[in-house]
């Protein structure tokens, strides 16, 4: 079984006006590749995606509104959009829809984090370490979590 897990972000996070998304391919349940899609055009995250070989699920994660949580509702609104397309060009033959708090519970990020890396195989953390080291400290955590949902869905966390 091939897998792609996504964490959609939106371009009004950042100052330069590019989304971005986390993404993980998993074959099997071993996690293959993982990477950050940037562009200034929340379309172009998904046709970046679409170009990709079809594959057997997509697992995205979609937003979900807490009372007093500090989140701009219309940042939540863009990032169900964005969710919506990346799934919907990924070009698979099943999608799951997934919120935050089912993948990840309440934990914060850094915790949260920790707890998804100390779960992959040496050879995986080689993987994310080839992946990420071009990626800014800062936004690293797009990819993560998307391997964090990839993870979730293979039942291996």
């Amino acid at each position: 079984m091939i897998l792609l897990a996504i964490d959609p972000g939106t371009k009004r996070k950042h100052s330069d006006g590019t989304a971005r998304a986390g993404i993980a391919l998993f074959d099997g349940d071993k996690l293959a590749a993982c990477w950050l899609f940037a562009s200034p055009d929340i379309a172009g995250l998904a046709t970046a995606i679409g170009l990709q070989a079809p594959v057997d699920l997509v697992v995205v994660e979609v937003p979900k509104v807490y009372p007093r949580s500090p989140a701009d509702p219309e940042d939540l609104i863009l990032l169900a959009f964005t969710a919506g397309l990346l799934a919907g060009s990924a070009r698979a033959a099943d999608l799951k829809m997934v919120r935050p708090a089912a993948w990840k519970g309440q934990r914060p990020k850094d915790v949260d984090t920790a707890l998804t890396l100390a779960t992959l195989t040496d050879a995986e953390r080689e993987t994310v370490g080839r992946c990420t080291y071009d990626i800014p400290k800062g936004l690293r955590h797009n990819v993560i979590d998307a391997i964090g949902i990839g993870l979730w869905q293979l039942g291996r966390r």
